[in-house]
């Protein structure tokens, strides 16, 4: 399979805040000034692109810093689920790590008011694209459409507000 030069499936560079470790530092910094910085951290990467472990390590370095009692969340599937999870009220102190994958009006609200930290992962499109369409059976034109659909999503969520990209 060729692609144009011009596709939107050619391989991205990552951002500017790709291991920054200057970003994850503040994690640190924030708790020693104050015991809950933050409510909500996403890990709103593409398909396939590692999010579930990217998830899974935010939700350690989370736990670690302020006590797994602390953290709320999970992955609780794509838009409506989102942002009834983010209607819901939380106890002081804690933390709320949500895993998805498309954006919603309420997330993106959040991550550009600076009330969210956001980390997203990306995967070479075409390594994407055929990781969807062997692991899961999705129809190869369904696959790049979903694939396209997640490389929008990213440039939002940078230009909304800076975010940690993981590259897989």
């Amino acid at each position: 399979m060729t692609l144009a030069s011009d596709s939107p499936l050619g391989a991205a560079k990552p951002s500017r805040w790709h291991r920054n470790s200057a970003w994850w530092r503040q994690f640190q910094d924030q708790r020693e000034i104050n015991p809950a910085p933050l409510s909500d951290v996403f890990c709103a990467g593409m398909p396939r692109s590692g999010s579930t472990w990217s998830y899974n390590v935010a939700r350690q370095l989370l736990s670690h810093a302020f006590g797994a009692q602390q953290i709320d969340g999970g992955y609780l599937g794509e838009g409506p689920p989102v942002d009834a999870a983010l209607e819901q009220r939380l106890l002081p102190n804690q933390v709320r790590l949500l895993k998805f994958h498309q954006a919603t009006r309420r997330t993106l609200e959040r991550a550009e008011q600076g009330r969210a930290r956001v980390i997203v992962t990306y995967r070479d499109p075409m390594n994407a694209v055929a990781s969807l369409v062997d692991f899961f059976a999705t129809p190869l034109p369904r696959a790049v459409a979903k694939i396209k659909r997640s490389l929008v999503e990213m440039q939002r969520w940078q230009a909304d507000r800076p975010c940690l990209a993981d590259c897989v």
